[in-house]
């Protein structure tokens, strides 16, 4: 059994509860069925600033969903936002865990949509700011 201790990953309820939905009804486009239905899963996570650490919290994270989806499930860290949006446009990535503004990029080229939305303080929508230099444009 893995323990799993609160904080220790990338939300892996989130993550758990995105997959599990998915195999409930959100549709896969080119088989017909939910992640439910595949033999096995890859979930990509984006890049940290700390590649190293992310190894051990993929590798763990990997085998809790594996055992929990009773499938094989391959978690990777690509190298950059833009191999999750190819991956999830080709069909080689069931589902990832990425920023707000890499969800945005991907809706707008058709490649993905919002699954499920983590909660902090109550709320799942945040406001942030874009700060720059008065001469840039």
């Amino acid at each position: 059994m893995i323990k799993i201790r609160k904080n220790s990953l990338y939300p892996v309820g989130l993550l758990a509860t995105a997959l599990l939905l998915a195999g409930c009804g959100v549709e896969n486009a080119e088989e017909g069925a939910g992640l439910a239905a595949l033999e096995r899963v890859v979930v990509a996570l984006k890049p940290d600033k700390d590649p190293d650490a992310m190894l051990e919290k993929r590798q763990v994270l990997g085998a809790w969903l594996s055992d929990a989806l009773e499938r094989p499930v391959e978690v990777i860290v690509p190298a950059s936002g833009a191999v999750i949006e190819q991956g999830l446009a080709n069909g080689t990535i069931d589902i990832a865990w990425v920023s707000s503004t890499s969800l945005a990029r991907y809706r707008e080229a058709a490649v993905a949509d919002l699954l499920v939305a983590g909660e902090i303080d109550g709320q799942t929508s945040y406001e942030s700011y874009w700060v720059t230099l008065k001469d840039k444009p």
